[in-house]
């Protein structure tokens, strides 16, 4: 992985909980069912991990007039995070089909990108969690132009699999920018 050895450890953890969280709570197969975001379960999660590090840990953090979604500060450095669910159109047993725009939802990534990108100081990451992706899906996903410009403008990109409690794939991705 791309960062810092303990930071390297901090975001493994995340993953890893994240995505047994995911695995493990039948109340998110609903959201998955129906393509519904859960954006604040995730941030409430991911806040619940990182006090087990540090007790420095804001959200919806106010910098320069934006609000960054989650701030932690560790060994003196500071951390912003934005976070995004990315619900997909892609086809899937059991899900409720809906016709959900790609494109928008890669450019408020985009956006957040930017507004990290703006912050003068500290260590930026965006983290971002698509469902309905099948593994079938996943090249055509990522080669999306909208995907294309979030790579280009992070330094690192990596990604992990995972699958809700009713099988439905999802796959994080977490960015340095």
């Amino acid at each position: 992985m791309f960062l810092g050895n303990k930071m390297n450890y901090i975001f493994r953890k995340i993953i890893k909980e994240i995505s047994k969280k995911i695995n493990n709570k039948k109340g998110l197969e609903v959201f998955a069912i129906h393509r519904a975001k859960f954006e604040g379960w995730l941030k409430v999660e991911i806040c619940d991990i990182l006090l087990s590090f540090t007790q420095e840990v804001k959200v919806e953090y106010g910098k320069n007039g934006k609000k960054i979604d989650i701030f932690f500060k560790y060994n003196k450095c500071g951390y912003y995070i934005e976070l995004k669910t990315i619900n997909t159109s892609y086809k899937c047993n059991y899900v409720v089909r809906k016709n959900k725009p790609i494109t928008n939802n890669l450019e408020s990534v985009i956006n957040d990108i930017n507004k990290l990108k703006n912050l003068k100081n500290g260590n930026k990451y965006i983290f971002f969690i698509v469902f309905l992706l099948p593994k079938n899906k996943v090249q055509s996903f990522e080669d999306n132009i909208n995907f294309k410009e979030i790579e280009s403008n992070v330094n690192k990109i990596e990604s992990f699999n995972g699958k809700f409690s009713n099988n439905v794939p999802f796959k994080i991705y977490i960015g340095e920018i």
